[in-house]
């Protein structure tokens, strides 16, 4: 590499907050450009509140790395940590939550002078420039860079390939962008196609050899699906045109003689589907008909859960064999209840509009009725009380969520930061005998800007209106901890129980004071507290006030403004 001089610029990014684009470049002694690469700074602590939008708006690598590691939060996904599979090699955890980090997302070398050391110049050549000091804003240098060697060699062909020749392709080139940055140090996130690199000399990934990094299974081969065979659901179903549709119709023509069974499931509805396995199951007397797997490993189980056929799933789970599929895991590592799960889980999150990915969590309303009956029953449910099923429908995955949407970990947060406003409320009446009148609402003023013009001039005026607000927020605290989402309902019942004398909340709420401020005002700060605390925020890991043991983990502990909206648009309990 005689001769060749690296170096690298950065800029801000314009179309993208809380984003800066480092390039990196390669001349030959002749001036002529031989390498380039560039990635991205991403710092969250400017986009974390609207961090799936940013990274959307950044760039395809930003919004799969978003989608595929992190939640709406930027925090890294549950299911990375702690799944048996899915946790991969298991050397990556919270750490990955906080901080800005660097995303690769390019690196090209003229072949001319490949293997020659030059990828790896300009890719820790990035990094270096990362992990360095911003001295102008303070912000400190990346801890961590991640990397999607697949995507840095993909390019969807134009022209209709086998799988073949499709998996050849792709495999090729994947695997030595893989080997590539194995050699650079960086280890496989989770089972994901990521990889993360880190500074650090004592993090777990260092003590992990390339040989034993993690590799999720290969696509499955089977005698019943030869090389010529494509998923009619892939990238083929992208194509419109008339011999993109025959070729998938001749797919699935040979699907229906290899696997009939998915081929029932993929094309009939429910209920043609159970009339179909019926007849197979008097007519056949082939028993691995129904324990077979597709190419990416789904049972006709996996196939049935996804897709929310109830009675095909109820079918198959009251048959021999349904006990069996029930503990199978496809080439992601799911059972058929986990597939569901992470199914329902992207709708729930992402909506593809018209090319574009929208995050739109905060309009969940819950599980249709079909994907509901379907987790009952691969859950084996039995006559399961309302409670349960209103669990299921909003996505609890802890078994505790109150009305399926409040988890111990938010009750915990919204108790904290209720008691502390009502905490310092109180410390500011107190110094009525003390201060000037005018420092006695200092806090009420700062605290109130956000109330119209004549409430704060009602609470200006009146003890007895500011003692009213004061109370809000105890007895929003003393509704969550009685178990109850403190919705306007069962909030003023909370008030009605209490008998105040005189009755200052009422005086407060009569006067053009309302509950759903007061809401509002304490989960927005649960979510300053997190943003800026982490799992810290709601006492974290720290036992509850009434137990002696961690409060339990679940999907919906940080899905605050979607609460927000719910317990707003709660007429009546849930």
């Amino acid at each position: 590499m005689s001769g060749i001089k690296c170096r690298v610029e950065q800029e801000e990014d314009d179309e993208s907050e809380g984003m800066t684009i480092l390039y990196a470049t390669a001349t030959g002694a002749d001036g002529r450009q031989v390498g380039t690469a560039n990635a991205r700074i991403i710092n969250r602590r400017v986009i974390r509140r609207e961090f799936y939008e940013n990274m959307e708006a950044a760039s395809e690598d930003a919004a799969t790395a978003a989608s595929d590691l992190f939640d709406r939060w930027g925090c890294l996904k549950q299911v990375l940590i702690d799944h048996p599979f899915k946790k991969g090699s298991g050397v990556w955890g919270r750490e990955l939550d906080n901080g800005s980090f660097l995303l690769i997302e390019e690196i090209l070398v003229q072949e001319s002078h490949q293997r020659q050391g030059l990828g790896t110049r300009l890719a820790r050549l990035l990094f270096k420039k990362a992990a360095q000091r911003n001295e102008d804003d303070l912000e400190e240098g990346v801890s961590f860079a991640i990397a999607w060697p697949t995507g840095l060699n993909w390019a969807m062909p134009l022209r209709i390939e086998s799988v073949g020749e499709a998996d050849a392709r792709i495999s090729s080139g994947s695997d030595a962008s893989v080997a590539f940055f194995r050699h650079l140090g960086y280890r496989r996130i989770g089972a994901t196609e990521f990889f993360g690199l880190t500074d650090s000399r004592i993090h777990r990934s260092k003590q992990l050899h390339a040989a034993d990094d993690f590799d999720p299974p290969p696509m499955l081969s089977d005698p019943l699906l030869n090389d010529d065979d494509v998923d009619p659901q892939g990238v083929h179903a992208l194509f419109d045109d008339a011999t993109g549709q025959a070729h998938r119709v001749n797919v699935l023509e040979r699907m229906m003689q290899r696997l009939p069974l998915h081929h029932a499931l993929s094309t009939f509805d429910d209920d043609d589907c159970v009339a179909s396995m019926q007849r197979f199951q008097s007519s056949s007397s082939a028993e691995d008909l129904w324990v077979r797997v597709d190419r990416q490993g789904n049972t006709i189980l996996h196939l049935a859960a996804v897709a929310f056929k109830a009675r095909s799933v109820r079918w198959i789970m009251a048959c021999t064999f349904g006990p069996v599929l029930m503990d199978m895991r496809n080439r992601a590592g799911d059972t058929p209840l986990e597939a569901l799960q992470l199914h329902t889980d992207s709708i729930r999150v992402h909506q593809d509009l018209y090319g574009v990915t929208a995050h739109v969590s905060d309009d969940f309303r819950g599980m249709p009725p079909a994907a509901v009956s379907c987790v009952v029953a691969l859950r084996r449910l039995h006559d399961p009380i309302p409670a349960e099923l209103q669990r299921v429908r909003f996505g609890c995955s802890c078994g505790r969520c109150v009305d399926g949407i409040m988890s111990k970990r938010m009750q915990a947060a919204i108790v904290e930061e209720a008691s502390v406003v009502q905490s310092r409320l109180e410390s500011e009446l107190a110094k009525r005998k003390t201060a000037p009148r005018n420092r006695i609402i200092s806090y009420y003023q700062m605290h109130t800007m956000h109330l119209p013009n004549r409430l704060q001039k009602a609470m200006h005026d009146s003890r007895g209106m500011r003692e009213g607000y004061r109370n809000l927020y105890g007895y929003l605290a003393k509704c969550v901890e009685d178990q109850a989402v403190p919705s306007d309902e069962r909030m003023l019942q909370v008030i009605e129980r209490a008998s105040e004398n005189p009755a200052v909340t009422k005086e407060f709420l009569s006067r053009g004071g309302t509950i759903d401020r007061v809401r509002s005002d304490v989960l927005k700060g649960v979510i300053v507290d997190f943003l800026r605390d982490g799992e810290e925020a709601g006492f974290g890991d720290y036992p509850s006030r009434n137990e002696d043991r961690p409060l339990p983990r679940c999907r919906n502990d940080h899905e605050y403004p979607w609460f927000m909206t719910l317990c707003a648009e709660m007429a009546t309990p849930v």
